[in-house]
C-alpha cells in the first residue's frame, strides 16, 4: 500500500470519526435540553399546584375558625382577611399558572374557579355593597358548590411531582 493511500484512509476515517463525534454531541445536547425542559416544567407545576393546595388549606382552616367564631367581629376579620384573600389568591394562581395544572384536574379546577368567583361576588354584594348581617357567605346552595375532591387530587399530584423531583417524603 502506498503512503498516499494510507494518508487518505487515515484522513477519511479521522473525518468520519469527527463527524460521528459531532453528531453524537449534538444528539446528547438535544437529550439534555429535553430532560432539563421536562424537569423545569415539573418544578413549575409542582410549585403551582403546591401553592394552590396550600392556599386552599389555609382557606379551609380559616373556614373552620369562621364557623366557630363567637362574635361578628371575629367572623368579619376571618372572612375579610383570610377567606377573601385566600380565595382571591387561589383564583389568581389558577388564572396565571393554570397551564401548569395536570389536565385530569381541569374539570374540578373550573368548578373551583366558578365557586370562588361566585363567593367573591356574593361577598362584595353582602358585605361591601349592602352591609348584610347574614352570618355566612355561602354559594354552594346557589349552584356553585366547592369541589371537595379537588383538594385530595391536588395533594396527590403535588406530592407525586415533589417525590419525583426531590425524593420520597416521609
Amino acid at each position: 500500500m502506498d503512503l498516499a493511500k494510507l494518508i487518505s484512509i487515515i484522513l477519511g476515517s479521522s473525518l468520519l470519526t469527527g463527524l460521528m463525534g459531532f453528531l453524537l454531541l449534538k444528539q446528547s445536547e438535544k437529550i439534555t435540553n429535553t430532560v432539563k425542559s421536562q424537569l423545569s416544567w415539573k418544578e413549575k407545576a409542582c410549585e403551582a399546584m403546591g401553592s394552590i393546595y396550600f392556599q386552599m388549606q389555609r382557606s379551609s382552616l380559616a373556614f373552620e375558625r369562621y364557623v366557630k367564631a363567637k362574635t361578628p367581629e371575629e367572623r368579619h376579620y376571618i372572612e375579610q382577611e383570610v377567606l377573601l384573600k385566600s380565595n382571591s389568591a387561589v383564583n389568581n394562581l389558577i388564572l396565571t399558572q393554570g397551564y401548569l395544572i395536570a389536565p385530569e384536574l381541569l374539570e374540578n379546577i373550573k368548578k373551583l374557579l366558578n365557586h370562588y368567583d361566585a363567593w367573591v361576588e356574593k361577598y362584595q354584594r353582602m358585605r361591601v355593597t349592602s352591609q348584610s348581617e347574614e352570618k355566612f357567605v355561602f354559594v354552594g346552595p346557589d349552584g356553585y358548590p366547592f369541589p371537595k375532591e379537588l383538594e385530595q387530587q391536588l395533594a396527590d399530584h403535588y406530592l407525586r411531582l415533589w417525590n419525583e423531583l426531590y425524593g420520597k417524603s416521609n
